[in-house]
């Protein structure tokens, strides 16, 4: 293993990644989660016409002087109106509908009521101080951006992709992945382990992780302790994927065998081992447009180790730039080891803005954390955080 660095030394590493991304084009009932690779324009003025704002009469302002109108016609929404309105007339109109160029009110129905069907009677006129009339390009102008580059795809952005058309929009293309476990105790999961084996947890759990962004293309593969097998399992990830996960095989064990495996085909690490715990052994690679991340193998320095430094590259990726969340401490902690601590918390209902530590056993102790919400991170620079610190805080995804 290197020297350890700090994590912030990790995080600065990890930024100065460059990412050779590209833009692909996908139907928009597939789009929902994807991020947009350029930005959405207006293909025309919103709204594209004067747009009636509500079931009632279109007219002129200078005709409710009159004890009662005539009803010169219906006006739905989708149909062309009429290019002219006769004297002391209003036109009975839907919402949505095209509003006649010379009428310059809207006379909401609650505040009508009809003499026959020929005439109209206008209602509290004084009040009648809204048009009740989207003006045309009064939203936005044909050209106007409509929604920035990078936005991620939910239901309003694909509300106004489809408004302008946009039925393939361009995003970034997700990376492909490959997750790579190791170790000759682990089993697949609907295997009945022996005393001295484990079932496999990592490589679900972390493509469950992965869920949060829009990756469809990964692949899990698990590795025997074998310095050939995992060489020639590395080599074959780096000519298919954008990003390997390695988990486990990666400190000074006899059998770990994933750093010269990667060595091999990528030369050095860029960082091998963080003062931090858990998760010390924390190893990352780039090169040939590929990145790989070789995690420790115990669950919870998994889970960690994912959340705090791969997500970062994920959001880098999507071109994203998360706010850093912050909790507060309820509870006094010492750090003995000058080393950055990440301890699984609670969060405190209503607010969820305060952290209840949870105890567990050590990394492998995966179970005991299933009440904790996410974890905080505790800078090495201090040794005592009392009750009321606020600290820096990683949701489970």
């Amino acid at each position: 293993m290197n020297s350890l660095i700090s994590p912030e030394e990790a995080d600065s590493i990890i930024r100065s990644i460059q990412l050779k991304r590209s833009a692909t084009s996908i139907p928009i009932d597939s789009s929902s989660g994807h991020y947009l690779a350029k930005p959405v324009m207006a293909d025309r003025p919103f709204p594209p016409f004067d747009r009636s704002m509500m079931d009632g009469f279109a007219t002129k302002k200078a005709f409710l002087t009159q004890a009662s109108l005539s009803i010169a016609g219906t006006i739905p929404a989708g149909e062309t109106p009429p290019t002219q309105t006769p004297n002391n007339s209003a036109w009975e109109i839907m919402t949505g509908a095209v509003v006649p160029d010379d009428c310059d009110i809207i006379i909401p129905i609650e505040q009508t009521h009809r003499i026959d069907s020929q005439h109209v009677k206008i209602d509290n006129q004084g009040d009648n101080v809204l048009s009740f009339i989207h003006k045309k390009g009064s939203d936005f102008e044909q050209g106007d951006e409509l929604i920035p580059a990078f936005t991620q795809i939910k239901s309003r952005e694909i509300a106004i992709l489809a408004s302008v058309g946009a039925h393939t929009p361009q995003v970034i293309q997700p990376p492909k992945i490959t997750i790579l476990t190791t170790g000759d105790e682990v089993v697949p999961i609907d295997q009945i382990p022996t005393e001295t084996q484990i079932r496999q947890s990592n490589g679900i759990a972390l493509k469950a992780a992965l869920s949060k962004y829009p990756i469809s293309d990964i692949r899990i593969t698990h590795l025997g302790d074998s310095l050939e097998s995992t060489k020639a399992e590395c080599a074959k990830a780096i000519q298919s994927s954008d990003l390997i996960l390695f988990t486990g095989g990666i400190s000074k064990g006899k059998f770990d065998f994933v750093k010269p495996a990667i060595e091999a085909e990528l030369g050095s690490p860029l960082f091998h081992g963080i003062a931090q715990k858990p998760g010390k052994p924390l190893a990352l690679w780039h090169q040939q447009d590929t990145t790989v991340f070789a995690l420790p193998g115990n669950p919870i320095s998994v889970a960690i180790t994912f959340h705090r430094y791969v997500t970062q590259f994920l959001n880098q990726w999507f071109q994203q730039d998360p706010p850093i969340q912050q909790v507060e401490l309820l509870d006094d902690i010492t750090i003995k080891k000058p080393l950055t601590h990440f301890i699984p918390v609670s969060l405190k209902a209503p607010s969820y803005h305060q952290a209840s530590l949870h105890s567990f056993n050590n990394s492998g102790d995966l179970a005991s954390c299933i009440a904790t919400n996410g974890f905080v991170e505790l800078p090495k620079n201090e040794t005592f955080f009392p009750a009321g610190s606020f600290v820096n805080y990683f949701p489970w995804s």
